[in-house]
């Protein structure tokens, strides 16, 4: 019976090739859904790269390719996909705020925590009270907050370099904790360079009265 729906419905929009095109993606989309549901990430692939074929400007097909690829283990794959959608979608910010928080995930076990900060950073700006979004960045403060310690263990060891190195990693992290850039700006004023000094205790004040 769906078979001869199908076939009814294509020689309905044979003069119409959009509406058809966007007929026939949808339905290779539902189905490659079910089989996502279904564990079937192989197949699930096949029918969303299908769909692909037929309407690449469907963000969403991106997002269910990159969610099959991801059953299959593929991570680097999928990415390409997610950010495609992020790259297109201008208008569904709760959407885009959930594709920001499952590529910062990816990033997270990949490794690549500054990665992983801008698209917690992006979330968050889309949707503040993200609950996923807001525990995640929970976890990168704590490791800022790890970063900005050992910083100050290199300064006891008199290593001023490696203790601006390691606040640079914590403002990747977490650019909103006023200590890194008042650290590292002492650090650079002891060191002689007075404009990048002058630069970070700038970007405290500017972000204290943003505040105000």
């Amino acid at each position: 019976m769906a078979i001869s729906n199908f076939k009814q419905a294509l020689r309905l929009y044979t003069n119409k090739p959009a509406e058809l095109k966007r007929l026939t993606s949808n339905l290779l989309d539902a189905e490659g859904l079910c089989r996502v549901r279904s564990k079937q990430f192989a197949e699930a692939v096949f029918l969303f790269s299908s769909a692909l074929e037929v309407d690449p400007s469907n963000l969403y097909l991106h997002v269910h390719h990159s969610l099959a690829l991801l059953g299959q283990g593929k991570t680097s794959q999928a990415m390409g996909g997610l950010m495609t959608y992020l790259e297109g979608d201008s208008e569904h910010p709760t959407a885009r705020a959930g594709i920001h928080v499952l590529v910062a995930k990816l990033h997270k076990q990949m490794k690549n925590p500054t990665t992983a900060a801008h698209h917690i950073h992006e979330a968050m700006r889309l949707e503040p009270n993200d609950p996923e979004a807001l525990l995640l960045y929970t976890q990168l403060k704590g490791r800022a907050g790890e970063l900005y310690e050992e910083a100050t263990d290199f300064l006891l060891r008199n290593e001023p370099r490696k203790a601006i190195n390691s606040l640079n990693h914590a403002i990747e992290l977490d650019d909103r904790d006023p200590r890194f850039f008042i650290r590292r700006g002492v650090i650079y004023r002891q060191l002689g360079q007075y404009n990048e000094a002058v630069m970070d205790l700038e970007h405290v004040k500017n972000e204290g009265q943003q505040l105000v």
